[in-house]
Formats: structure tokens, C-alpha cells, sequence
């Protein structure tokens, strides 16, 4: 015996079931996806504070490289500028370099701006930017090192200046703005080490002065990583600049992480206990209002069950329940009207069953006549439409023949008239041999006309031989039913070669778009005449005589090859495009057209090559048919 319930307790159930906890789930959920998304988030925003700190630093270093090989190049153009009062104007026109060095090729220092005696005559041939020029190179930056006299960071760049160096120091002082314009909290560590991890720029400068090295920016890249320093933990991201391999890092504190994840969470929390306390109010209300009304319905099918058809009003807040109410108040009035009428009914009943049988009989009859009509007409009408789809298969290879030989007539017609040419040239070189007239220039020009002859005749056969080639690759294919591999790019040119002269009239370009390497197994003939129709089907509906492009693309998809044959014509409209595949249906009624061009792709695609075929267009902007086939056929 199946369990009973209270309708009450069923709703109670059902209303925590379908919304407090759903709504209790989608919290937790949303708490989760929370986290990750601020986490996400504080990664990104971090990853593009590092990067433009990246940036601004090559950006603040290009400066000065720039200033420096101007005036190396505007000096080498003239030599007498490499005096004091020139380079002294340089130096105090520019603002990153502290001091600048001219070094003489023994590595001593020769001058200095601004002057500093206590620097003349210092060796500086053991630096290492001054190396890099030793061993060949045109310009070089220095590792960084600390400036004893100013106890500062710097860096050096030199470049050769004739048979002297000019040796700029910059103070790393004039850079620290930048990282002070990257922290946006102050908690925020922020810093660049050189490519030993050493801190060059930090957001706390004494841990520069200090020498202090980070440990994780060369042994590891940082995504948000977690990482300890000391009892303290904190999210680290690093980028690792072009520029002499330094690293940038900024460190964000874990706890500051968790600070506004609570808080999230806290404000997710507070309002599905806001929305659980409305639901719960509300659905206790709508809870006891349905149980009520629900009884007075129960009672008044219980009064129709037991006979008594004068049925009570109910006056209850929902339509619905007021509803079941008077249907029951007409169907108790229908009821007993219908008790009435049934015995009057029965004989009636009785005759109308035995007229039906005979009904039945001759429709019966009937429908068996006409079916049989039917199928004499169907049969007819394969027959013709396998009719029309040969005609249509023949009048395509009758244009392609055609268009072939128009195209082959041209090459060939051209090959005729240079070789009448060349024997009325040559007639006229043998008369005055004959005569004993001939001149060098006389054959000269044979000569000439002879070999550019030559050319024209051997780029026209060529040209002759490959439309010839491309149809009777095509002929072939024709003949072969069977499937086998293919190389679909060379089995595709050779149908565009094929098509090109029909193309050519009507001013209409194929462009090819294919890997070299795509093998798949197919009915070549079967192909050759989904890609010919489609094609042919652009020449036909899509352009008009000043012509345009068709696009034909192929990708490899795994298990599949996709083919995209697109145009840029005038479309189809929407109402037509659901039909296209239709068989008969056509736009060129009176024009030749019959319909059957597309449903036989459609058919061949999806019967004998197994794949899918969908169109897409937008009146106005083109079509394209997107043909999706197996790498191997079942």
C-alpha cells in the first residue's frame, strides 16, 4: 500500500525543495565562484601593474640610448665638437644622466661633466659597458652597481666615439617615481631586481641599499603564486623585462586577499537570509490559502459524487480554484441532463455504429483505389527526376567541355599566328640569302623573332596541355564511382582549372585556400560534382556581368574535412534560404534554371559522402555553403 501525505506537508516540502534549497545551494556556489573570480581578478589587475612598470622602465631607458647616440652621430659628423663647451651644453640640456665620462682607448678617464678632478686619469677600462666596446660592440649598458661617493644605485652606458668613449652615469634616484606611481595600496610591495635577484628599485628603499635579493624571481615565474616571507604571506607576480633581464615583482599580502573575500561573502550571506526570511513568509501564506481552498473544492466533488448537483459559491483569492469551482457547478448540471438523455441515446447510438461500419467500408474502398493511383504516380515521377538529375549532369559537363574548348581554341589560335608569322620571316631572310642581300641585322631580327616565337609558342602549349590535363583528370573521375584517397588541394585545382574558362567570361575570380597535406577518402565523382554545382551555382545567382570573387576554403578538423565555398554576391532571401535544398525549387524558372542543382549536392552530401551541408547568407553581402565530410567513408 503506497504511503499517504498531507497536501499541507507535501507544499511545505515542495516549496524547500524548489526555493530555499535551491537558494541555499546558489549561495554556496556563488560564494565559491566568488573567490575565484577576485582572485582572478586581483591577478589581473596585478599582471597590469608589473607590465606597465615593465614598459615605463624600457620606455625611461630608451631616452637616454637615444641622447647618447645622437650625439655620437652628430660628433663622428664632425670631430671638432668633441670639446668642453659642446659636451658641457649636452650635459646640461639633458636630466638623466648624472655624469658623463670621455675615456680615452686606454680606458682613462680624460674629462668629466660636471668637472670632477678627483675622477680624471681613473681607469676605467675593467667596466664592464666599457668591455663590451673593447670586444666590438657599438653601444653597451653596464650591470648595476652602487655609487660609493652618493651611496646610490646606478647603471653606466657607454658608447665609442671616434677613438673615444663617452661614458653616461645614470642615479637610479630619477626613476624611483615610477614605482612609487605603481603602488596603489600601501601594503603593496613593489620592486626590480637585476638578473641575479638582486632588489635595484624597491617600493622600501633600504632593502636596495641593503642588497637584499629576492629568492623567488629567478627561481620560479610568479602568477599570483603564493609565497612566504618570514610568519607573513603573500600573492607574487613577475614579468621579466627585455631590458638587461631584469625582473619586475609586485607582492600582495594574503590577508589582504582574504579581507575582501569576507567581505563578499558576508554581503552574499546577508542577502539570502534576507530573501530566505521573505520566502519563508510568503510561502507560509500562499501554503495555508491553497489548503484552505482546496478543502471547500474537495467537499463540493464529494457533494457531485454522492448526487447532490446544487453546489455552494466559492469566493477564493485564486482564479484558478474559483474556476475548478463553477466547472464543477456546470458539470454536475451536464451530468444530470446527460443521465437523461442516455437511455434515450442507446438505439440511437446502435444505428449510427452500423452506418459507420459501412462508411468505413467504402472509404476503406476508396482509399485503396486512390493509394494504388499514388504510387503508379510517385513511381512516374522518380523516374522523371532521376531523368532531370542526368540532364542536369550532362548539360554540366557539356558547359565544362565547351568552356574548355573556347579556352584551348585561344592558346592554340595564338601558336597559328606566330607560325605563319615565323614562315613569312624566314621566306623573306632565305630571298635575300638567295640574292646575296642578307645582312647581319637581317639575321639578327630572325634570330630575335625566332627565339621570342619560341617562348609565346612553348607558354601557349604549355597552357593548352594543362587545361587538357585538368579534363581528362576530370574525365577519368567521371568514369570512377569507386571511393579512394584523394589529395584534396591538387583534386580541387584541377576542377578550378577546369571551370577557369567558364569563369573567365563572366569575370568571376576562384581563389583556393588549402593545406598541401589533407588526404581523406571520397567518390571523386561524387565531389567533383558537389563542388562543380556549387560553383557553377554562384555564377549563376550570385553575380552579375561585372563579376566578383569566390573563396574556397578547407580546414582539417580531426575526424572531419571541412569545405567552405563562399561569395559576396547578392544572397538569398531569407524566406528562400529554408527551400534551396529543395528539389525543382529555383529563382531562374524562365532563365534555364531547374531546381535540381543544389538537391543533388545536398543529397550527394548527405547519401553518398555521408556528411552535412548548411547555408548561411544575408541578402545583399553573399552565401556560403559549409560542407562537413569524413575522413574515411563507412
Amino acid at each position: 500500500m503506497k504511503n499517504k501525505f498531507e497536501l499541507k506537508n507535501a507544499l511545505n516540502i515542495l516549496y524547500a525543495s524548489v526555493v530555499i534549497v535551491p537558494m541555499i545551494i546558489i549561495g554556496i556556489i556563488a560564494a565559491y565562484y566568488t573567490r575565484n573570480y577576485i582572485i582572478d581578478l586581483s591577478r589581473d589587475y596585478n599582471d597590469q601593474v608589473v607590465n606597465n612598470l615593465k614598459l615605463n622602465i624600457e620606455a625611461f631607458f630608451e631616452v637616454p640610448r637615444k641622447d647618447m647616440n645622437l650625439l655620437r652621430d652628430i660628433i663622428e659628423e664632425d670631430s671638432n665638437l668633441l670639446d668642453d663647451d659642446y659636451l658641457e651644453s649636452y650635459y646640461n640640456n639633458q636630466t638623466l644622466f648624472h655624469h658623463i665620462l670621455i675615456i680615452d682607448n686606454t680606458g682613462r678617464v680624460v674629462n668629466t661633466f660636471p668637472n670632477e678632478e678627483d675622477i680624471i686619469g681613473f681607469d676605467y677600462s675593467r667596466e664592464s659597458a666599457v668591455i663590451q666596446l673593447y670586444e666590438g660592440a657599438e653601444d653597451a649598458w653596464s650591470k648595476t652597481y652602487i655609487y660609493t661617493k652618493e651611496n646610490i644605485i646606478s647603471i653606466n652606458y657607454a658608447t665609442s666615439v671616434g677613438d673615444y668613449i663617452v661614458l653616461g652615469i645614470i642615479h637610479f634616484d630619477v626613476i624611483e617615481a615610477l614605482i612609487d606611481d605603481s603602488i596603489y595600496s600601501k601594503d603593496i610591495i613593489v620592486g626590480v631586481t637585476d638578473r641575479s635577484g638582486m632588489y635595484i628599485l624597491h617600493s622600501d628603499m633600504t632593502n636596495v641599499q641593503q642588497r637584499v635579493t629576492d629568492p623567488n624571481v629567478v627561481s620560479k615565474d610568479l602568477n599570483y603564486t603564493r609565497v612566504n616571507f618570514g610568519v607573513d604571506e603573500y600573492y607574487g607576480t613577475s614579468v621579466k623585462a627585455d631590458y638587461q633581464n631584469w625582473h619586475i615583482v609586485i607582492y600582495e599580502p594574503a590577508e589582504k586577499l582574504n579581507n575582501r573575500l569576507f567581505e563578499f561573502i558576508l554581503y552574499i550571506t546577508g542577502i539570502i537570509v534576507a530573501m530566505l526570511v521573505v520566502a519563508i513568509i510568503v510561502g507560509r501564506r500562499v501554503n495555508h490559502l491553497i489548503v484552505n481552498n482546496l478543502d471547500k473544492v474537495v467537499f463540493n466533488t464529494q457533494e457531485v459524487a454522492e448526487g447532490h448537483y446544487l453546489l455552494d459559491e466559492v469566493d477564493s483569492p485564486f482564479i484558478e480554484f474559483n474556476t475548478i469551482n463553477n466547472n464543477f457547478k456546470y458539470m454536475a448540471g451536464e451530468i444530470k441532463s446527460r443521465e437523461d438523455q442516455i437511455l434515450n441515446q442507446s438505439f440511437e447510438i446502435e444505428l449510427m455504429n452500423k452506418e459507420l461500419e459501412n462508411r468505413v467500408i467504402e472509404r476503406t474502398n476508396e482509399l485503396y483505389a486512390t493509394n494504388q493511383e499514388l504510387e503508379i504516380a510517385l513511381s512516374n515521377l522518380k523516374t522523371t527526376q532521376d531523368q532531370l538529375i542526368e540532364s542536369e549532369k550532362l548539360a554540366s559537363l557539356g558547359n565544362l567541355v565547351s568552356g574548355l574548348a573556347h579556352e584551348i581554341n585561344t592558346p592554340l589560335g595564338i601558336i597559328l599566328t606566330i607560325i605563319t608569322y615565323l614562315q613569312e620571316t624566314t621566306n623573306k631572310v632565305k630571298d635575300k640569302y638567295d640574292t646575296g642581300h642578307l645582312k647581319k641585322a637581317d639575321f639578327e631580327t630572325l634570330i630575335n623573332s625566332s627565339l621570342e616565337s619560341e617562348a609565346l609558342i612553348y607558354d601557349n602549349v604549355s597552357r593548352a596541355i594543362e587545361l587538357i590535363s585538368s579534363f581528362k583528370l576530370i574525365s577519368s573521375e567521371q568514369r570512377n564511382v569507386e571511393k579512394r584517397v584523394i589529395n584534396i588541394k591538387d583534386f580541387i585545382e584541377n576542377i578550378l582549372r577546369s571551370l577557369e574558362p567558364q569563369m573567365k567570361k563572366v569575370n568571376i575570380e576562384m581563389r583556393l585556400n588549402c593545406p598541401d597535406d589533407i588526404e581523406f577518402e571520397t567518390i571523386p565523382l561524387t565531389f567533383y560534382q558537389i563542388l562543380m554545382n556549387l560553383i557553377m551555382n554562384t555564377k549563376i545567382h550570385a553575380y552579375d556581368e561585372s563579376g566578383g570573387i569566390v573563396n574556397i576554403t578547407v580546414n582539417d578538423e580531426n575526424h572531419h574535412v571541412a569545405i567552405i565555398v563562399e561569395d559576396y554576391g547578392d544572397g538569398i532571401r531569407q524566406e528562400n534560404l529554408r527551400k534551396i535544398f529543395e528539389p525543382f525549387f529555383t529563382t531562374k524558372r524562365g532563365s534555364g534554371g531547374t531546381g535540381l542543382g543544389l538537391n543533388i549536392v545536398y543529397n550527394s552530401v548527405k547519401q553518398n559522402l555521408q556528411g552535412n551541408i548548411i547555408c548561411n547568407s544575408t541578402e545583399g553581402e553573399g552565401t556560403s555553403f559549409i560542407i562537413e565530410l569524413p575522413r574515411n567513408l563507412y
